[in-house]
Parts: structure tokens; sequence; C-alpha cells
């Protein structure tokens, strides 16, 4: 009986500090609940490694409920590493049936099995244990010559990093100053368990500083509001609305029926009913894409395979669920 009491005595007063906490927590930093993440990550099984001169993918089977298979197309920008070590590691000492953390791109195909961009593979972990999560450093909540506090990117971790913390270059034992940590670095830190809020809250107990020649984060552009449409095969997207995110000024001649697009360095015109695409002064001929711009509701639609053709030199683009993602090559 004294045990019983004791036991909900400690609920209690549980139920009584997390309200308190996190309400301070909230207070302190600004969580968007809705935005999308740089990354998803989940504990994965490898079934099976493709390799040759041209392409690499791995097959994963996570282990969230519901499991589900994601075949991740491997680049020069991914990364593989021991959780054990710390050391950088070969898309060939990867092993099928082995246990890893996955970290891959939110912007995936809608195939069977979806696939998504590979950005770290970390083997030798352990769910019981700390492992090695890959976060960008986003607000600072505080930062001393003792430690520093912040919220990552995707507002749902705060990491405090304390003058002690052993801080290297990944790849390297080179050991970096928490000073020179600042906003916007990718970072793998080693972390145990993490404080019951949100944003949850964890101490690091070891970081390595990803190369800053790696960027992730992708440009976002939610399309949904506006709508998107197929036509002939091809995705209609809204062109004012993505080239003006995109730095463009975007002018409409009702006359000929035709928009422009401009940025002092590119331009471009597109004409209702004409499936012809082209930079202006390129040497490159003018691209059928399959669909021709349409006018709807004072809305001018081009294909998604346009903003290919005047970005693509610079940055790849993918559409998932109504989100537009823009990558920096």
């Amino acid at each position: 009986m004294k045990k019983m009491k004791k036991i909900l005595l400690t609920g209690l007063m549980v139920a009584m500090i997390a309200p308190f906490s996190q309400t301070a927590l909230a207070n302190e930093i600004n969580v968007n609940e809705t935005k999308i993440p740089e990354t998803l990550y989940a504990f994965a099984t490898i079934r099976e490694i493709h390799h040759n001169d041209k392409y690499s993918s791995i097959l994963i089977q996570t282990s969230g409920n519901p499991s589900e298979e994601i075949l991740l197309n491997v680049s020069d920008e991914s990364i593989f590493l021991d959780n054990q070590t710390g050391k950088l590691l070969d898309l060939s000492m990867l092993k099928e049936k082995e246990q890893i953390m996955a970290y891959y791109s939110p912007a995936m195909t809608r195939s069977i099995p979806p696939q998504s961009k590979c950005i770290a593979i970390v083997t030798n972990v352990d769910k019981q244990s700390s492992y090695a999560k890959l976060v960008r450093v986003g607000e600072i909540i505080e930062a001393t010559k003792d430690s520093m506090r912040f919220l990552n990117t995707d507002g749902d971790f705060v990491i405090t990093i304390s003058k002690d913390t052993p801080i290297t270059q990944l790849g390297s034992e080179q050991t970096v100053a928490l000073t020179e940590i600042k906003k916007g670095d990718l970072l793998f830190t080693w972390v145990g368990i993490a404080a019951m809020s949100y944003p949850a809250q964890a101490e690091a107990e070891s970081v390595a500083i990803v190369k800053q020649s790696i960027d992730q984060i992708p440009d976002t552009i939610d399309l949904s509001p506006t709508g998107i449409f197929t036509q002939n095969d091809q995705m209609m997207i809204p062109l004012r609305i993505v080239f003006e995110h995109l730095g463009f000024e975007v002018s409409w001649d009702a006359a000929s029926k035709t928009a422009t697009i401009d940025n002092g360095k590119i331009k471009s015109s597109v004409t209702l009913g004409k499936d012809q695409y082209q930079i202006e002064d390129s040497q490159e001929p003018a691209v059928n894409c399959g669909a021709a711009p349409v006018l709807i509701n004072a809305t001018t639609y081009v294909p998604l395979q346009f903003v290919e053709i005047i970005i693509g030199d610079t940055h790849t683009v993918t559409l998932t669920d109504g989100i537009l993602y823009i990558y920096a090559k």
C-alpha cells in the first residue's frame, strides 16, 4: 500500500511538472509544429544494396509501426558513419541484414517501394543506447563560454552542448571549439535519454561537425492552396507563385497572352497554348514538355519541367503532396 501511494505521488508530481516545463520552454523558443522536416529518420534493416559505376541504392525496411520498405538513392553527398567509432565508412562496408539508423529526404516518389534521397546511414546502432542524431543548428536559445543550447531547424529537439563535450570535425580527429558552432551548422550529436517534452531535450555526449559543403536543406513552396493538376501526364504548377519565390519578376501581357519571368540573369517567356519553353539568348533549342501553358482563374500554369529548364543547372526539384522541394546541387 505504501508502494502504491509512492507511485501515485510520483505520477502526480510528473503530471504537475511536465506542463510547466513545456510551457516554460515554449516561452523561450518559437516552435513551428507544421514545419516540413529537413530530414526523415528511422531505425531500419538493410534489405538489399545495389551498387555499380553509375547508380547505387539501398533498400531498407523500417522498424516502425507500420513497417515499410524505402529505396534510398545514394549520391556523392550521402554519409555513412559508424555509430560506435564515429568514423566515416564506404558504401562497400555496409552489409545486408544490418541494423541501421537511416536519414533520408522527405521528398519521396509515389512508387512501390517509395524512393528517397539517402542523406546518411549510421551503422552499429542500438535502440537502447545513444546514437548519432543528425541535426542542423536552428535557433540558439542560450550561449555562454561554458555551454550552448539550441533548437534544431526541424523544431523538435533542444540540445545542450557543454565546454567539456568532445567536438570534432566529421571524419577527422581535429577538435573544434564550442564557440565555433554557429546557426546553420549541420551536426551529428550523440545523445542519450531525452526529456519527455515537446520539443524533446537532451545533452550531447559528443559532437561531430559535418562539412559545410553538404547542404541538405531544401527550399520549399507549398502549392496546395493554389492547386496543382496533371495535363497530358505533365504536372502543372502555378508560374507566378513559384518564380516570385525564386526571386524572379513575373509580368503578364494580356494582348499576346504571354507571361515573362526575369531575374536579371535568366529571362524566359511562355505563351498560352504553345508547348515551347526556352531561356532567352540560350544556345539550347526550345523544349516541348508535352503540355502547353494554361490560364485558370487568372493563374498561369506551366509544366513542372519548366522549372527544371530554368534552374536545372544549379538545382534539382521534386514535387510531393503539393510541396515543391528545391535542392541546391
